[in-house]
């Protein structure tokens, strides 16, 4: 083997980030399956290789797999324990073994006669191999895998400072390796604990190269962790390091019953019980108490080193503080959460999205997962609980009997466009899928695209949109007009594109459900137009609007009934407008106030309801449209035909005792 000439440490910056990040990453996972996934895209920079593989051993069947990653899911690679593939010879000899080509037959015979190139790699990544760089991953005279490097990146043959750099990765792998090892039992002996080695003895002093062999004078000395026996890694994590979590739940997150709901499907490995499962129960726990607490979103805010991260839910619309984790805790506690979402970990520069699954008492708990860098090198994480996962009956949406009589003809048209408008997280996607449910019989063909799947129905084909391949609603709204639909839902209309393409599918016999992100009924048509769709296409093809406001309902516990004073009843009358005198008698009315009890935690409110505005597209409206009529005047022609607002639905559900007049207000503005 030729004398090291390629780049050494002093010319490889992220040399030494690289391999403190590894060995972090490494011995944190939770088993081998997170380790081959999570450590991939850690290894190519370290040797300045095109990609690298890590194989582990199944014991069972005697041969190695990987986990290679195509363009969906990660897919299992499986290599015989033989000499017939390089990885498969390294797994027998259990020496380093590094090959110039890979494709010339002739250097492969002279390794070993059965030795042959292995093309399934190849075209998993859509690479040609040349230069393979083979190490053997074992610990405690066992075979745990093998760790490959394929083709560096200025072409060169790997040198020996890359064997040795490798080597020394490999000792890093193999102890994480070895704390899932499921080693074959033995019958119960009494004898002493086994002795640490020595934290300067080498954990394979075989391949060490001497102190003063140029491939030694390379590099500067590995990380002391990467050689340390595993206890003495990470400092055991009691109690008392996560004293300053306030939720009582999370107090007991050292249950070491903890199950990992993500990978329960990989029998390979069992689930760890140390100090790395401390932060693996704590987003599990954080899952279920929002899920309990029923919190819409889980917000995870780093603030560096030396402040605590802050944790928040955000529970009836208001974000509330319920944990605070020590700062060493916050780094740990993003890169779990970004593991099970299937993020970059080395990615901390830009926004990510994902989302996982965690199994609750009451069934799977999906949430959607989104990062994003802030100031000071930190990155927070929002979690949006999706618990619900099921449509609510249209009957339950809490709308007015004039409204829901009105919405049931929109969404029973033969053709049209529905459209379910307000801000995020407004409710809208629970609207649409109330109304598919509606109309989700035998005989209909429903399409959804949505972005993501929040809800999902049995009958409904559902489609998530996918950007990174091209997959947006525009492209899906055209292929969903040749799989012959009855009815479509498109999750936002967007732009111009989908918008207009809408519009045509609704003409054509479709009827069509989209949401907007408007204030109100009215406005939705202006934000419509705005997008230089046709008006007189869109005259005729719309069938109706419903906009919408979430607001907090009253505790139904503790809730307390009082007779409006004359400034109450004057503020109601005010908030409802004209009419309201005639419509609505004071005499023998009661309204309803917060109180606080134990089962609302002392807010006076426990959950939320919804209020509505519907703009039926009827002959008036489409009149309107065509005339190109302002907002102001689609909200006379609302209020002449004695349709309601959104304030004006929000007073009479305080009349009928569900919230109070504070909580509409602060929802509406007019």
């Amino acid at each position: 083997m030729a004398e090291p000439t390629g780049p050494s440490i002093e010319t490889r910056p992220r040399y030494r980030m690289l391999l403190e990040e590894l060995t972090r990453t490494a011995l944190s996972a939770e088993n081998v399956r997170e380790i081959l996934l999570r450590v991939r895209d850690l290894l190519p920079p370290l040797l300045d290789a095109e990609r690298a593989t890590i194989f582990a051993i199944d014991t069972k069947a005697q041969e190695l797999y990987s986990l290679v990653r195509t363009d969906g899911e990660p897919v299992v690679l499986r290599v015989a324990k033989n000499h017939h593939t390089i990885a498969g010879h390294v797994a027998l000899s259990r020496e380093t073994l590094v090959v110039r080509d890979a494709c010339d037959p002739e250097e492969l015979r002279t390794l070993h006669p059965d030795l042959r190139h292995d093309p399934r790699p190849d075209q998993g990544a859509g690479l040609h191999t040349r230069q393979v760089l083979s190490v053997p991953l074992q610990g405690e005279d066992l075979l745990l895998g093998v760790l490959q490097f394929v083709n560096s990146k200025d072409g060169a043959d790997f040198q020996r400072n890359d064997v040795v750099l490798a080597e020394e990765i490999a000792r890093v792998l193999s102890s994480a390796f070895l704390r899932h090892f499921r080693a074959p039992k033995k019958p119960p002996t009494v004898a002493p604990p086994p002795q640490a080695p020595s934290p300067q003895a080498p954990a394979n002093p075989s391949s060490q190269p001497p102190p003063s062999s140029p491939a030694a004078r390379a590099f500067a000395p590995v990380p002391t962790a990467a050689r340390l026996p595993l206890s003495t890694m990470r400092p055991p994590r009691t109690q008392t390091d996560i004293a300053a979590i306030t939720v009582e739940r999370l107090v007991a997150l050292l249950d070491p019953s903890y199950e990992n709901t993500r990978d329960d499907d990989e029998e390979e490995l069992p689930v760890g019980t140390g100090p790395d499962a401390t932060i693996a129960r704590i987003v599990r726990q954080l899952v279920l108490e929002a899920s309990d607490r029923g919190a819409s979103d889980v917000h995870v805010e780093p603030n560096g080193p030396r402040e605590p991260c802050r944790i928040r839910m955000r529970i009836d619309g208001d974000c509330t503080e319920v944990v605070t984790l020590p700062p060493g805790h916050r780094a740990a506690l993003v890169q779990r959460v970004k593991i099970l979402a299937d993020l970059d970990i080395t990615e901390r520069r830009k926004p990510q999205d994902g989302r996982f699954r965690v199994r609750g008492p009451q069934g799977p708990i999906e949430v959607r997962v989104a990062t994003i860098p802030t100031l000071g090198e930190n990155e927070d994480v929002v979690l949006r609980i999706l618990s619900s996962w099921k449509h609510v009956p249209l009957e339950d949406l809490g709308l007015s009997e004039a409204n829901l009589k009105a919405f049931r003809a929109m969404v029973r048209s033969p053709y049209g466009i529905v459209l379910a408008v307000g801000p995020t997280g407004s409710g809208k996607t629970t609207t649409l899928h109330a109304a598919l449910a509606h109309i989700n019989t035998p005989d209909m063909k429903v399409l959804t695209a949505e972005d993501p799947i929040e809800i999902v129905q049995p009958g409904l084909r559902q489609v998530q949109v996918n950007t990174r391949i091209g997959l947006g609603f525009p492209e899906l709204l055209r292929a969903f007009l040749r799989q012959d639909p009855d009815a479509i839902m498109i999750g936002e209309m967007r732009d111009h594109v989908t918008a207009d393409t809408a519009v045509e599918a609704s003409l054509t016999g479709h009827l069509v459900f989209s949401t907007l992100q408007a204030n109100s009924a009215p406005e939705t048509i202006t934000r419509l137009l705005d997008m230089n769709i046709d008006r007189v296409s869109f005259a005729d093809a719309l069938r109706g609007v419903v906009a919408q406001r979430l607001i907090k309902r009253l505790c139904g516990r503790c809730r307390e009934a009082y007779a409006p004073d004359d400034d109450a009843w004057a503020a109601l009358a005010r908030a409802f407008g004209e009419g309201f005198h005639a419509r609505f008698p004071r005499e023998g009315t009661l309204l309803q106030r917060a109180v606080g009890c134990d089962q609302c935690r002392g807010t006076g409110y426990r959950g939320r309801l919804a209020i509505h505005e519907l703009l039926p597209g009827d002959d008036r409206t489409k009149a309107l449209i065509r005339a190109r009529a302002s907002m102001d005047e689609l909200r006379a022609s609302m209020v002449a035909e004695g349709l309601l607002s959104l304030m004006q639905d929000g007073v009479m559900k305080v009349l009928k005792g569900l919230t109070d007049l504070a909580q509409v207000q602060a929802a509406c503005i007019e």
